[in-house]
């Protein structure tokens, strides 16, 4: 796949032309062990005939995902775990603190010594390699933090590397940032939170990752965890994305806070003990998010949909004796009063919807 040039001859290079199809064409008779020898085989395969390495690692990992993978029942992946999370909040329902739901988390397969060994050397080949272009560090990371192969990396065995040099123990300060966010939003939305938030955990923090912990702390019920995220970006760099992520989850835990009084007469003691923390916490929620909403206007931050006022309207409604507040919301974030239009369309504002309106008569009902 091209020429050698030493200063005295040419010599054409030949490319091992591989089929994928043809070496992985029995997959289903074929075990794990005997699966994953093949794929690092084909690995070193390729790379010796020259192919371009960002697309030899995104060709592994292709394969690496086919890996037959069990679904299991597990409610042990619990935030408590985490290096980044503080406290793990109950939602109450009912009569009863409901538990933390069980979470349905694909288990890789039992890695072999052996096996640990051939990926760890993949890996660390792919390591090496990955000076040569920005495309090819992100397939690197990219590689690294697919769950298989992190999992051979860490049970790799030490003493099967004497000859050979092992991965560095930490090696994310040398790649981008960018693969560790993709891979944990890709595991958020696969219900894996847990473990997008431990891959953030270990990478340097930067506005990109610390948004994405934002987001990834506010689908977790952690309202305070992604509050202290978004605190470490500096609000000019704020987007929309973080922001709603911010305040949606400030919005649930008042929800939470709101059952809890509503029921406060039927919920056991040991129930209300449990609780009376996440509502000492929660009750001036939405403080906090009019604040944020304002650093968002003075620092310009475009909002293209009035769901984090809408979310801050819902906790107004909470509280009846705040509707004098969400008055002057809604008349400074949506409503027009210079012109023939009532609700404003541009200039920064945002055009309410039913749950706006909806809102509001709620807050307005309560006064």
């Amino acid at each position: 796949m091209g020429e050698k040039d030493n200063g005295r001859c040419k010599t054409p290079i030949s490319c091992v032309s591989v089929d994928p199809s043809s070496v992985f064409s029995s997959s289903t008779h074929i075990n794990e062990t005997a699966w994953i020898s093949q794929v690092v085989l084909l690995f070193f395969k390729r790379l010796a005939s020259g192919d371009d390495l960002p697309e030899v690692l995104c060709h592994m990992r292709g394969q690496l995902n086919k890996i037959p993978i069990n679904k299991v029942l597990d409610k042990n992946l619990s935030s408590s775990s985490l290096p980044l999370t503080d406290d793990k909040h109950e939602e109450v329902v009912g009569n009863e603190l409901k538990e933390p739901p069980r979470q349905e988390v694909e288990v890789q397969p039992n890695i072999s010594q052996q096996d640990a060994l051939l990926l760890s050397r993949a890996a660390r080949t792919a390591l090496f390699f990955s000076v040569e272009s920005d495309k090819a560090q992100e397939e690197v990371k990219k590689l690294l933090y697919e769950p298989v192969v992190a999992q051979a990396v860490r049970q790799a065995p030490l003493h099967l590397q004497s000859a050979s040099f092992p991965l560095p123990s930490k090696y994310e300060y040398m790649l981008s940032n960018r693969a560790a966010v993709s891979y944990a939003r890709k595991w958020a939305r696969e219900g894996r939170w847990d473990w997008g938030l431990q891959l953030l955990a270990n990478v340097t923090p930067t506005p990109v990752t610390m948004a994405a912990g934002t987001e990834l702390f506010s689908q977790a019920g952690q309202w305070d965890m992604a509050i202290r995220c978004l605190s470490t970006i500096p609000s000019v760099e704020w987007t929309e994305v973080e922001v709603s992520a911010a305040i949606r989850s400030l919005y649930h835990a008042s929800q939470g806070r709101s059952h809890i009084l509503e029921n406060k007469s039927t919920i056991s003691e040991s129930t209300t003990l449990k609780s009376t923390k996440m509502s000492a916490m929660s009750s001036d929620n939405w403080k906090l998010a009019l604040h944020i909403l304002s650093l968002c206007v003075k620092n310009g931050v475009q909002l293209s949909t009035p769901s984090s006022i809408n979310d801050i309207l819902g906790m107004l409604g909470v509280r009846g004796q705040d509707w004098i507040t969400a008055c002057n919301l809604v008349e400074n974030m949506m409503l027009n009063k210079n012109e023939n239009e009532l609700c404003k369309t541009s200039n920064g504002n945002i055009r309410p919807n039913v749950v706006s309106i909806y809102h509001m008569c709620r807050v307005l009902r309560r006064q």
